[in-house]
């Protein structure tokens, strides 16, 4: 069902945006599933998300940028409002923000990176977020944006992305 789904985003389907929301939401049901939804033009946020991609053998963790419209859909299922400063995860334990995002992914991607998850998460939420702010309020200016050069995706990458 998510391949099929996956498929038409990225072939280009005409499907609407809330359709698609949908049956990614029921994907989001299943354990072991989640989503991230991410800066798009943000260099920093694609190198997280190519690590992310590099470290997920299991294929858990499938993409959208916030910018998108599927994006810019599921933020306000949440109830949440468009913020580029922040990576939003959606999995079975809820909606996460910011540093606790993270985080959240990086317990995820095995060895050694779920140790950052294990040290950093006993730091108070409010200390996380503060070195998250200040990281992202800079991160165009440090990382750059995006110019339209990305790295070149194989078909079992590229499904894994919910919007482009």
């Amino acid at each position: 069902m998510a391949d099929a789904m996956l498929r038409r985003a990225v072939d280009g389907d005409d499907e609407p945006a809330h359709a698609i929301e949908q049956e990614c939401l029921l994907h989001l049901e299943q354990p072991g599933h989640a989503v991230v939804l991410f800066d798009g033009v943000c260099l920093l946020c694609s190198r997280f998300i190519h690590f992310i991609v590099d470290h997920d053998p299991s294929a858990r963790f499938q993409f959208a940028p916030l910018q998108s419209e599927l994006g810019t859909s599921l933020l306000d299922k949440h109830g949440l409002k468009p913020d580029l400063s922040t990576v939003v995860l959606l999995d079975e334990r809820g909606v996460h923000v910011r540093s606790t995002a993270a985080l959240r992914i990086l317990l995820f991607c095995g060895f050694p990176s779920y140790l950052l998850y294990y040290m950093l998460i006993l730091v108070p939420r409010p200390v996380r977020d503060l070195g998250y702010t200040l990281i992202a309020a800079s991160r165009y200016r440090l990382f750059g944006k995006d110019e339209g050069v990305c790295r070149r995706m194989t078909k079992d990458m590229r499904q894994r992305f919910l919007a482009v």
